[in-house]
């Protein structure tokens, strides 16, 4: 028990002197400061904390270490956020070169903890902490490719989980989170290979690739169709350059081709919201040709969400002319245009037995059904059944169409209008 109290007490020490050490970090006459000593790459605060750890404790570190385990493993369980999130940047002082205890604390402030809060600007402050503390990490382990990799996955996996988080990240940094997420993840594999790894095999090879893809479809998103062009085409020769001379599978090189097979694609999307706003009626045949070419890429390739996220916008003009037909008293012709126009599009792609991108269609089939639901009941006379119907549509698929799609605004208007007196 002696021993214990004694490595507690150290290690509140040491906490104290990171403190004061970061007070005076902040002096101006320690801007010019060069630190001789192993820790030299670090800022002083840093090296501080882990240099009195390793010379205060001594052989008591050890110990101290295996009971801060012990109750960040408790407090895990328990999950008590805030105290594993103050366990962890402790025990990352007494084990700065271990990888996992930084991935641990990136990931409970990320995530478990920013998803405790209730509001989105103080899951923002959380995850931005995780990501500042996953920097943290490779500055004291630049070497380490797993931590390279742990950075891009978050990148890739947690900013995108709320488009707030994505937008606020784009306004502070200056930076997409698929963008950067991309090039992390290409430098894990860089760093992996110096380490005579190959790091070809999934997750990290494929997740690249579908970083790149991502942030191309992103800025397509924002009308920066040059810059888009620009991603693919070093999503495919980024991946052509790590992967020479290792084994590759059929998926990587299918999702490789995948980028130069968008490239003509993209250049008719600059072409549609170019006659979108000079008002030229042939938009709408473009439009038709579009939607052609990403279904024959959907088809073609695996899953790709910014294919299938283009196909359900580009399909929402057969729901806007089939709701305007319902207005006009026409509903049953309605239902059955939607039927046979997005109804039969999204059965067709259903039929796919690639994983998530059947699943995903199986979804948009039951929603076009639905549609066509709901124009019988207005067909039938029964305006509040299908006004219902509509708000039961929108329920059901929250979580399969994307948050911005069209669908949404049109049956959401289409169910108030039906309301009406």
């Amino acid at each position: 028990m002696k021993l214990i109290a004694a490595s507690i007490a150290a290690v509140l020490l040491l906490v104290a002197v990171v403190g004061t050490q970061v007070k005076i970090d902040a002096r101006p006459e320690k801007k010019d400061m060069v630190a001789a000593n192993p820790f030299h790459r670090l800022p002083p605060s840093q090296y501080m904390g882990e240099y009195i750890a390793s010379m205060l404790l001594g052989g008591l570190r050890a110990v101290a270490i295996d009971y801060l385990w012990i109750q960040f493993m408790k407090a895990e369980r328990a999950r008590q956020w805030v105290e594993v999130n103050a366990l962890l940047e402790i025990i990352s002082n007494l084990e700065p070169s271990f990888s996992e205890i930084w991935n641990h604390l990136a990931w409970a402030r990320a995530y478990n903890i920013a998803a405790a809060q209730e509001s989105r600007e103080d899951r923002w402050l959380w995850v931005k902490g995780g990501l500042e503390s996953m920097d943290k990490a490779i500055a004291r382990n630049p070497g380490s490719d797993k931590l390279w990799f742990y950075k891009g996955y978050m990148h890739y996996h947690r900013l995108p989980q709320e488009q707030y988080l994505m937008d606020r990240f784009l306004e502070e940094m200056g930076e997409d989170s698929y963008g950067v997420a991309a090039l992390t993840l290409a430098h894990a594999i860089e760093v992996a290979q110096a380490r005579g790894k190959d790091n070809t095999v999934p997750p990290c090879d494929g997740m690249m690739q579908d970083a790149f893809n991502k942030w191309a479809f992103e800025r397509l998103r924002r009308g920066q169709y040059e810059r888009a062009t620009q991603t693919l085409q070093q999503g495919h020769d980024t991946y052509l350059r790590l992967m020479t001379g290792r084994p590759v599978g059929s998926m990587n090189q299918n999702n490789n081709r995948l980028f130069l097979d968008l490239l003509p694609v993209f250049a008719l999307e600059e072409t549609l919201a170019g006659q979108n706003r000079a008002g030229d009626p042939g938009a709408a045949q473009t439009s038709e040709k579009l939607l052609g070419m990403y279904v024959s890429l959907e088809q073609a390739y695996v899953f790709c969400r910014g294919v299938e996220r283009r196909i359900v916008e580009l399909s929402a003009g057969s729901l806007a002319r089939a709701l305007a037909l319902a207005r006009e008293g026409r509903a049953a012709e309605g239902s059955e245009l939607f039927g046979r126009t997005a109804g039969v599009l999204y059965e067709m792609l259903g039929e796919k037995t690639r994983g998530s991108a059947q699943h995903f269609w199986i979804d948009m089939t039951s929603f076009a059904r639905g549609v066509e639901q709901a124009l019988a009941l207005e067909a039938a006379g029964k305006p509040a059944e299908a006004a219902a119907k509509y708000d039961d549509i929108i329920e059901a698929q929250r979580n399969a169409l994307p948050g911005d799609a069209p669908q949404w605004t049109l049956l959401m208007q289409r169910a108030a209008e039906l309301r009406k007196p």
